[in-house]
């Protein structure tokens, strides 16, 4: 199974929001909030759990997934937002092994090691 759609079956998109600080409010069955992005800012963020578990935000067009979220947002590289993933929300990692992100891990360190990247806002 491709790791995003682990990612975005088993992860719980609306608590990783919070976990970073992210103001999310239950609007009819989505969530909304303000756009994370610097640049946007924007009140049309939106998350929608029930529909592949992956946020859009209508004023800038910035969408995605968990994984989307830690590397673009917080700053994490790809192999660490997958650890990250896979500690905070039960997925064995040998779900997430074989995609790019860990493959350049690997390459990098000769091993997978976790090395806490997720110090800045993390609660």
């Amino acid at each position: 199974m491709c790791h995003r759609k682990v990612i975005r079956d088993r992860v719980n998109l609306v608590e990783l929001l919070l976990q970073f600080g992210i103001d999310i409010d239950l609007f009819y069955d989505c969530y909304v909030a303000y756009c994370p992005l610097p640049e946007c800012g924007a009140p049309l963020f939106v998350v929608d759990p029930e529909y592949g578990n992956t946020f859009l935000c209508f004023g800038c067009g910035f969408q995605g997934d968990g994984l989307d979220f830690l590397t673009d947002i917080v700053g994490l590289s790809c192999g660490d937002a997958l650890e990250f993933l896979s500690e905070e929300f039960g997925i064995p990692i040998e779900e997430l092994r074989g995609n790019v992100c860990w493959e350049a891990r690997v390459a990098d360190t000769g091993h997978w090691e976790w090395e806490p990247a997720i110090k800045m806002k993390h609660r």
